[in-house]
């Protein structure tokens, strides 16, 4: 039996998906973000630091 719908989705859940899936998104490259952001922070601060005896 074909369903009713055009899709075998329900209406509410591609809704749901919809509504949700930028939000989560959001918190997802907020987050690689700033682990990124420390990391490089962090091998910045490292690769800086002049070796002792080096002449800057």
């Amino acid at each position: 039996m074909a369903p009713d719908e055009p899709s075998a989705v329900p209406a509410h859940l591609a809704t749901e998906f919809a509504a949700i899936t930028p939000g989560t998104s959001a918190v997802f490259w907020a987050v690689l973000g700033t682990l990124f952001g420390r990391l490089n922070d962090l091998f910045a601060a490292r690769s800086a630091v002049t070796p002792i005896g080096a002449h800057a």
